[in-house]
């Protein structure tokens, strides 16, 4: 009979801690989908690095502000550098070279040594004309 009473109240223990662990959840919140208000702008549509003006900056992106359905949450922004080739299909921006601009900062001066770094690490060939093409990303780490 001992072993019963044991039992049972071994059952009423693990009935009694469910019922006073069970607590409300916490609202989850659900990323919603943001886009950016205007398209980036850039200082020149084409130019020459040379290397007389290496440590000259060669563009500035500037785009505007991101608005996440986060108070207080920094956005961080970053540029991603690729050939018009490496934005299309499955792989899309896979090869892409980033640059991180900073949390909270709408525009980023690229420097020439900066982009010729960049264009070559693109596969773009030196004394030869190129394309390259940019997107801005935005995102909240929290």
């Amino acid at each position: 009979m001992k072993k019963y009473y044991k039992i049972y109240y071994l059952l009423f223990a693990i009935l009694g801690l469910g019922f006073i662990s069970c607590e409300d959840d916490a609202d989850l919140t659900y990323l919603q989908e943001v886009n950016f208000t205007a398209t980036p702008q850039v200082s020149a549509n084409s130019l020459m690095l040379e290397q007389e003006a290496a440590n000259e900056p060669a563009i500035n992106i500037s785009w505007s502000e991101v608005i996440f359905p986060i108070e207080e949450a920094p956005v961080n922004y970053s540029l991603q550098f690729a050939t018009p080739a490496d934005t299309l299909g499955e792989t899309a921006w896979e090869n892409a070279t980033s640059m991180t601009a900073g949390n909270d900062v709408l525009s980023k001066e690229i420097s020439v040594t900066d982009l010729n770094e960049m264009v070559k690490d693109l596969g773009l060939v030196a004394d030869q004309e190129g394309t390259i093409v940019y997107r801005v990303r935005a995102y909240v780490d929290r």
